[in-house]
């Protein structure tokens, strides 16, 4: 008799392990739904700080050069999307336009070298005062 006993035993236990692996992928599915849901509230939060960068608010210094970061791979994107256009029109692609030197652009740190946004007196990344 006590053979069955740890049977049953031994059954119980493997159902409660069962039922708790599907509570858990239960749980499981749910967190990776409510990261999803942050993750896309995250994208929403982007797009209104980007609006507010285009619309010329003023934006923190962080937020600013988040947003030059975002405006210079638009423009190297339009630089890439004009050659594709002229390759396929037959025509030789025109070369890239240089960046400015960082000495007439003011866009530059003269302490680190990071890039400061436009509307930014100080650089972002260490603190100094722009020189224009």
């Amino acid at each position: 008799m006590a053979i069955f006993n740890k049977l049953g035993d031994i059954a119980k236990s493997a159902s409660k392990s069962a039922g708790d692996a599907i509570e858990i992928s239960k749980l499981t599915a749910k967190i990776r739904a409510e990261k999803a849901s942050i993750d896309q509230v995250k994208i929403d939060i982007g797009e209104i700080i980007w609006q507010q960068y285009a619309d010329g608010e003023e934006l923190t210094a962080a937020l600013a050069e988040l947003c030059e970061k975002i405006k210079d791979g638009l423009a190297a994107i339009e630089i890439l999307e004009n050659s594709i256009a002229s390759i396929k029109e037959g025509e030789a692609a025109p070369p890239p336009k240089p960046e400015a030197p960082a000495e007439t652009t003011g866009l530059f740190c003269p302490s680190c070298g990071e890039r400061i946004a436009p509307n930014s007196r100080f650089c972002g990344s260490c603190g100094a005062k722009r020189e224009d």
